[in-house]
């Protein structure tokens, strides 16, 4: 997470993180997906991050990080999966936070308490297009 923003590649600067259990040693991947973190690094604003609960331990399931604080008027472009997406720019994290935000999901597939996470689908906070 700390390398410069041309390290992650500027078709998708995307990373996926996901827990499986795995009953017994198997090649990867193989097991019953649990949750997984999305990370989105954006040049200037910090991490956007997806969160999915796949058993049904969060309430929500799918859910996004937001900075209670944040614009939530104000749409950011920013490259994803090679096409230019718009996210909602409240839902960028600093680099202190966003670490966190990892270190927690390492241990476990956990949310991190270090932010506020809310429903995906009311909040709506990645588009293809830049306004409705």
């Amino acid at each position: 997470m700390r390398e410069e923003y041309s390290a992650w590649g500027w078709a998708d600067p995307l990373l996926e993180l996901t827990w499986y259990d795995h009953p017994e040693p198997r090649p990867f991947p193989s097991g019953k997906q649990l949750s997984q973190l999305l990370v989105l690094r954006h040049r200037d604003r910090g991490f956007y991050f997806e969160f999915n609960d796949y058993i049904g331990r969060v309430s929500g399931g799918w859910l996004v990080a937001i900075d209670p604080a944040g614009d939530r008027s104000e749409w950011v472009s920013n490259m994803s999966h090679g096409e230019e997406a718009f996210f909602l720019a409240a839902c960028f994290l600093p680099q202190t936070a966003s670490e966190r935000v990892v270190a927690d999901f390492m241990v476990g597939g956990n949310l991190s308490p270090e932010t506020e996470w809310v429903s995906f689908g009311p909040l709506c906070p990645r588009r293809d297009y830049p306004s409705e």
